[in-house]
């Protein structure tokens, strides 16, 4: 996708590169209208040769409309301590006679200067000075001294530069650097795994390998998500706590109350889902890679579980993509602006902490009320020494000694039982329910040289792809249960409502504040609705048209792919109605 570099470059040279551009067109989308404000049809309708009229006009379109710079990703500016950028440059004229340009594309040339001493370029900045977006698919530069070529994939559009708060976009030339594969020891497992080392690349047999390989990063990932993302984080953690509510908490006291409706059906569904979906020979050890291993997969991970950070704050800043920022509206920062999980559930944590803080602070009016509450402080010794008992002794563990406590772990149970759950589970079938894109099963190793697999793959790799993911009858039984556990009851209950209205206690503080909760959650939707209609997050309002709607709070029944209940209790039914259809 790009012409050589003409000789070495020296200072004051120049770097030449090609990026390239999707037609409009192939991805089913209105056509350019220039900045005049001039309609022009079909702006890469036909590549016309290179003195036609096309090509002066797709010149004259791009030309200094649409700026770059390169930055350095060895060399860094003294002063700001980041990689050197270099001097902006424009588009040039259309490239025409690129052998290995993908249908429906067309190309452009370009020129960097890029003295030596400003290093290896490993990012750009770009401004789109058009009036409408363009999708860029790439930009590759060749020859770049001590490194050989470098290729920025970038497969995104691109829109005005007023729509960025910087006014920059930039991509970068990040890729995988490589994926290990690792199988068990034909001797013993005491040897330790048996590893494959597999690199990136772009032709031949070598490109359907890395294409393999990733595919089985997938499968893994499928695993991860339905036995520990799911059962572990939203379902078993939950038990113990129900147990030693149950025991230990009369119905009339106040947190028993406040707990109640997120219990709804929880001990239901997760016996169910023993007896047939992760019991012996059951759905996920029959359709899952992980097979009879599937829940001692759980069961590691739950090691390093930890109560405290289920709370989506500190989940946020444990995985590095927020920071503890007291300006900011919810304490921290989000380091990545568009992140719809993260940005929306902030909303609906805050908005379940203040319920708490009210409804708390309502019933116990200081520190030793909740040191004084023998019911309180015998349901919290149960959960952590007997129902979470393997980690008893963690140091993490609330002492129960304070109202701050008692609040933190109440919203925290709630956001699991809630607003987690919805996320990861009422999102399985849209997500995940084109199963060649998201396979839960492996059936054969990665092929290796000489072998017949190899050569099948060589040869026709969509054939050895289905012979390698999740067979028929096993992707049968994976979409019928991902469906299932991805609808809503008809009798859903929602996060702010109460199958009892207002009767669920007698105080009418109590009442007011879970009725101004509900309210909130209302407003909190419409935002949300708000932002999914926002063009400047991409990350909602993209080419995909798939809006992030998971954490919306309410729902209609059925596969929705939206709405919060309380509980699990909408699976409930669903699982028991497939439990009696394949029985």
């Amino acid at each position: 996708m790009i012409s050589g570099l003409a000789g070495r470059i020296n200072r004051g040279e120049k770097l030449k590169g090609t990026m390239v551009f999707m037609q409009r067109e192939a991805l089913a989308i209105n056509e350019v209208t220039a900045i005049k404000s001039k309609p022009i049809s079909g702006l890469f309708d036909v590549i016309a040769d290179a003195a036609g009229t096309f090509v002066d006009t797709a010149t004259s379109i791009f030309g200094r409309n649409v700026a770059l710079k390169l930055i350095s990703a060895t060399v860094a500016d003294g002063k700001s301590g980041k990689g050197k950028v270099g001097k902006q440059t424009f588009l040039e004229g259309l490239v025409l006679a690129i052998p290995t340009l993908g249908d429906k594309q067309s190309a452009h040339d370009i020129h960097f200067e890029w003295n030596s001493d400003m290093g290896i370029p490993g990012a750009f900045y770009i401004e789109n000075f058009l009036e409408n977006e363009f999708f860029l698919v790439s930009l590759t530069l060749e020859d770049v001294p001590n490194h050989g070529s470098i290729h920025f994939v970038c497969n995104s559009w691109v829109y005005n530069a007023k729509d960025y708060k910087s006014g920059d976009r930039i991509f970068f030339a990040n890729k995988p650097l490589a994926i290990e594969l690792s199988k068990p020891h034909a001797q013993d497992d005491s040897y330790g795994p048996v590893s494959d080392v597999y690199l990136p690349a772009i032709e031949g047999v070598e490109a359907r390998i890395w294409l393999l390989a990733k595919a089985y990063v997938v499968v893994n990932d499928s695993c991860y998500h339905q036995l520990v993302s799911h059962w572990l984080n939203t379902h078993v953690v939950v038990e113990p706590f129900i147990i030693a509510t149950n025991r230990h908490l009369s119905v009339v006291h106040p947190i028993h109350k406040l707990l109640l409706p997120h219990y709804r059906d929880t001990m239901n569904i997760n016996s169910l889902a023993r007896n047939v979906l992760v019991n012996a020979e059951g759905i996920i050890e029959s359709t899952f890679l992980g097979g009879g291993y599937a829940l001692e997969m759980s069961a590691v991970s739950y090691r390093d579980w930890v109560f405290p950070d289920q709370g989506l704050p500190n989940d946020l800043l444990k995985r590095g993509v927020a920071v503890e920022d007291p300006t900011s509206p919810h304490g921290i920062r989000l380091l990545i602006e568009d992140y719809p999980y993260a940005s929306d559930g902030l909303e609906i944590w805050a908005a379940i902490k203040s319920w708490v803080e009210e409804y708390v602070n309502f019933y116990y009016k200081s520190d030793a009320a909740i040191t004084q509450d023998a019911e309180l402080q015998e349901f919290w010794k149960e959960l952590v020494e007997v129902g979470h008992g393997d980690l008893k002794n963690a140091t993490w563990w609330f002492k129960m000694q304070t109202r701050a406590e008692l609040i933190e772990a109440s919203t925290i149970l709630i956001w699991i039982t809630s607003a987690l759950h919805a996320a990861v589970n009422f999102g399985q079938y849209p997500y995940g329910g084109y199963i060649l894109n998201r396979p839960t099963k492996s059936r054969r190793f990665m092929p290796e040289k000489g072998s017949p697999e190899y050569d099948e793959l060589a040869k026709n790799y969509e054939k050895a792809y289905l012979r390698t993911i999740t067979p028929k009858n096993d992707t049968l039984a994976d979409l019928t249960i991902i469906e299932v556990l991805s609808k809503h009851a008809s009798d859903e209950q929602y996060l702010g409502q109460r199958v009892e209205g207002d009767l669920w206690t007698s105080d009418s503080a109590p009442v007011e504040a879970y009725k101004k909760f509900g309210r909130k959650l209302a407003e909190i939707e419409q935002k949300l609705i708000q932002r999914n209609n926002d063009e400047s997050l991409r990350n909602r309002y993209g080419p995909v048209k798939m809006p992030y709607t998971l954490l919306y709070p309410s729902s209609e029944e059925g596969l929705t792919f939206r709405g919060i209940p309380n509980s699990e209790d909408a699976i409930h039914k669903n699982l028991f109605i497939y439990i009696n259809y394949f029985a």
